[in-house]
């Protein structure tokens, strides 16, 4: 109490959201294939519809493979990670936490009035990072091949689906470590699109992990 609240203007958080989708949109309206987007307003389409779905936690995706094609273009990545993270934790905590001003020296109302978001606590996005890295990690672990005990793994069936490639039959580390981060970061908004969970595509501590980060 009596402690000085940084306030943030409620059109701040509003014009700072709109600027994020429209520039996410324009980095991703190139990555689409042709089979999928053909002609720019598609394309256009395809980027406003997987940026806003990520930004605002509501796990539209345009094909039902979710975005496991796409995973190893930077733009689609990069864009729909960092919109899900940003949306996961808040607008107003990430403006407050990017802020180089001083606590209490901003004016007008608060995005908050009452409560206690009016004290947005940076510890919170230590919290959320943690969370993210240990899911990803979790994630990698559990499904490097071999390194489960059989029991744990589901039998595969002989046929997952078009394009649905799981983490496991990742080629390499790196594209799974890839995978991993996508899926940690995605799980808020894309919940379980992000990659197949038919019988047999994820492991039954990666179920469980993904289940306890939806949940949380």
């Amino acid at each position: 109490p009596g402690a000085p609240v940084h306030t943030i203007q409620r059109s701040t958080v509003w014009r700072t959201c709109l600027g994020l989708q429209v520039s996410a949109s324009l980095v991703m309206v190139g990555a689409w294939r042709e089979t999928d987007a053909s002609g720019v307003a598609a394309k256009m389409g395809w980027s406003v519809v997987h940026a806003v779905s990520a930004m605002w936690n509501s796990g539209f995706v345009m094909k039902g493979s979710g975005l496991s094609e796409y995973l190893g273009d930077s733009r689609v990545f990069s864009c729909i990670t960092l919109l899900s993270i940003i949306g996961s934790l808040g607008m107003p905590i990430v403006i407050d936490l990017l802020s180089f001003r001083p606590r209490g020296s901003a004016t007008g109302a608060s995005v908050f009035p009452i409560g206690p978001w009016c004290k947005l606590p940076s510890w919170e996005a230590g919290v959320t990072f943690a969370l993210l890295l240990g899911a990803a990690v979790m994630l990698f672990v559990c499904e490097t091949p071999r390194f489960l005990p059989e029991g744990l793994v589901p039998s595969r069936p002989f046929d997952l689906g078009t394009n649905f490639v799981p983490m496991r039959e990742e080629w390499n580390n790196s594209s799974r470590w890839r995978t991993a981060v996508f899926v940690s970061a995605t799980l808020r908004s894309a919940g379980m699109q992000s990659i197949p969970v038919s019988a047999g595509a994820l492991s039954w501590p990666s179920y469980a992990t993904m289940l306890a980060c939806m949940f949380i």
